[in-house]
């Protein structure tokens, strides 16, 4: 598949055509998102006015802390960026992912059911203007891992077309490795690797914000803690994937932008800014 973020995975496919009912969407994005991780700004006074006020500064301050970020950590989702993305589109990209997430988790398990859940994650990003190409959202294959998680995450990267893919994943895990408060973030949500999800995005050669996401069990005999790092070697673990590519449409996203920001004024979600 030429131009795209990771190479195909054999298996099957299902079309966009078959993308789940939006109707879990709308009622997240209309009554707002709830989970354990997830909180709600209590306005009391003013509250059209404080709200206005606290957005701006908000944004500015993520604005600040999106330069010259590796990648993000946000829930169970680690995001990998080729390229500085643009602090705009980094913050678009991290919202639209923790509102993807929460989205999903109203509809289905990610541990249960991971296929329900990733189609409703991929219906909630279509929402907001990520639009599915390669005609597939969904492949499901299962690879040995020999090593760590890590390492294999590594050698994928490096096994795509775009070759800057490979140095990118180094420096996200780089920057990720040190980070105890994210690792520790990562492991919780994650439950140490049963069901985690790696997000490579980079800009195409026009200049479109493309993302894969690979949705991904870790299959092993035990599970310990940093499980992105720990060896592998003595056990017979295996890794199960799902994966989906979507292309960023600004101009569908910015009619939803105001939706957008609702959301992100209701949703509190840790993210980690990812630094080398």
């Amino acid at each position: 598949m030429k131009g795209s973020i990771m190479p195909a995975l054999s298996g099957g496919m299902k079309s966009p055509r078959h993308l789940a009912t939006n109707s879990a969407l709308q009622q997240s994005l209309t009554a707002g998102i709830n989970s354990p991780t997830c909180s709600r700004l209590k306005l009391v006074n003013q509250p059209v006015l404080f709200c206005r006020k606290y957005f701006t500064s908000f944004i500015s301050e993520q604005l600040m802390d999106s330069k010259h970020s590796n990648g993000i950590l946000t829930g169970h989702n680690l995001v990998s960026c080729i390229d500085e993305l643009s602090p705009q589109d980094y913050l678009d990209l991290s919202h639209c992912t923790q509102i993807a997430t929460r989205s999903a988790d109203m509809v289905s398990s990610r541990f249960a059911d991971s296929a329900a859940w990733l189609n409703e994650y991929v219906s909630t990003l279509n929402f907001f203007g990520w639009s599915v190409f390669q005609d597939a959202i969904q492949t499901r294959t299962r690879c040995d891992v020999s090593s760590s998680v890590a390492e294999y995450l590594v050698k994928s990267a490096h096994g795509m077309q775009d070759s800057r893919q490979g140095n990118a994943m180094i420096d996200t895990l780089d920057a990720l490795k040190p980070d105890k408060p994210a690792l520790s973030s990562l492991d919780e949500e994650s439950l140490m690797g049963e069901r985690f999800q790696v997000v490579p995005a980079r800009y195409d050669a026009k200049g479109f914000l493309e993302i894969a996401v690979f949705n991904l069990e870790l299959v092993a005999n035990t599970r310990k803690s940093s499980f992105l790092f720990w060896s592998l070697e003595k056990q017979a673990a295996k890794i199960v994937q799902s994966r989906a590519f979507l292309k960023l449409d600004k101009r569908v996203l910015e009619t939803k932008r105001a939706l957008l920001e609702k959301k992100c004024r209701e949703l509190v979600m840790k993210r980690f800014d990812l630094r080398k």
